[in-house]
């Protein structure tokens, strides 16, 4: 009787793990096929644009192919700051793992308006850019990392960083 009950017991257990399995696969589908008709819609409105989540390089030089297109879609992105310089927007981003990439990018006069009046929903969605990037360079930025000279981090770490400037030319979210 004792063999019947755990028997019930794994088999529920493992029938709740599958419904579980199966609902986190059908999640994880749907949020990968959002992400590809982002990037298909941002594709149709900028057919140059490069994917720069698809390059790979461990010099600045690696990437200049990439500089030298209309634009580049970025994906991923997290944004760090806002702030106005000479009357212009500027966002400071960054997106990667293995390489990390920092952005300083110069908003486009017609999204503005989403930095006043949406940018608080920008720390809670999944962030597309499309940039025109006009330099990149290998690096270790600690002015815009918030370096603190008392700090006892490791700046001679394997990790590699580049460091982008550009324009903010068009910007997607999704939940």
């Amino acid at each position: 009787m004792k063999q019947l009950h755990y028997l019930v017991i794994c088999i529920l257990i493992l029938s709740c793990s599958k419904n579980h399995s199966a609902n986190k696969l059908k999640e994880n589908a749907k949020k990968q096929s959002e992400d590809i008709d982002i990037i298909n819609d941002l594709l149709s409105k900028h057919p140059n644009a490069v994917l720069w989540d698809s390059l790979n390089g461990d010099f600045s030089i690696d990437y200049y192919p990439a500089l030298n297109s209309s634009f580049q879609i970025i994906s991923d992105v997290s944004i760090d700051d806002i702030y106005i310089k000479d009357s212009s927007y500027y966002v400071l981003a960054q997106s990667g793992i293995e390489p990390i990439f920092y952005f300083t990018l110069k908003v486009n006069d017609n999204l503005k308006n989403l930095f006043d009046s949406r940018r608080g929903d920008l720390k809670l969605k999944k962030i597309f850019i499309v940039t025109h990037l006009f330099g990149i360079k290998k690096g270790f930025d600690i002015e815009y990392l918030g370096y603190d000279p008392d700090s006892n981090h490791d700046f001679t770490s394997e990790e590699t960083f580049f460091r982008a400037t550009g324009d903010l030319i068009d910007i997607k979210t999704i939940e």
